[in-house]
């Protein structure tokens, strides 16, 4: 009881913290995004799946120790996970230029929404082809799709936390560090043979 006590007395600060780590994360992602468009990177958003993919495994890794001090490695857990959720969706908004977020299911629900609206709504013949609308099928599908992959990926990390704990992040994360590291090592190659 004492510690939930203490949690909850410090959770305004913590929850600031948590905002500022999940920005640090869009930031982070911001500064590597152009610094690869500056050096020129195929892989371009590698670097960022790659500090991702570290942040995931270190977090993996912090359950090992949860019983030696539990205050801290939750925060510092809670932490991770916010700069780890600040990375990913930098990077998916800088891709599609602000199209698709992925850690904001708000986001997606809504755009599916909108696009299924297009897909019901009876364009009159008479309306101006101006003013009729039309849904994105393409943008449908991929929205569709990512509500699928958050809701399942949800139900699969639950389950996979109840079992296995913690570290059941730590094969996605490096699984994700291996698809971060296969266009870095093309880009390292190409510029030191260049």
């Amino acid at each position: 009881m004492g510690t939930e006590r203490r949690w909850s007395e410090a959770r305004p600060s913590t929850d600031t913290i948590a905002v500022a780590t999940f920005v640090g994360g869009s930031v982070c992602t911001g500064l590597l995004t152009n610094w690869g468009r500056r050096m020129r990177m195929s892989g371009l958003h590698a670097l960022p799946l790659l500090v991702d993919a570290l942040a995931l495994l270190a977090f993996g890794l912090l359950g090992a120790s949860l019983h030696l001090a539990f205050d801290v490695v939750i925060l510092a857990a809670v932490l991770l996970l916010c700069f780890s959720m600040g990375l990913p969706n930098a990077a998916i908004t800088k891709i599609s230029r602000a199209q698709i977020r992925t850690t904001h299911l708000t986001d997606v629900l809504t755009d599916l929404g909108i696009e299924l609206a297009r897909v019901c709504y009876w364009n009159r013949t008479h309306t101006s082809y101006a003013l009729r609308e039309r849904a994105d099928r393409q943008k449908l599908a991929i929205h569709a799709t990512l509500a699928a992959a958050c809701f399942s990926g949800a139900i699969a990390g639950a389950l996979a936390f109840k079992h296995i704990g913690f570290s059941a992040t730590v094969p996605l994360a490096l699984l994700l560090a291996l698809v971060a590291m296969l266009p870095l090592i093309a880009d390292l190659s190409c510029m030191s043979s260049g």
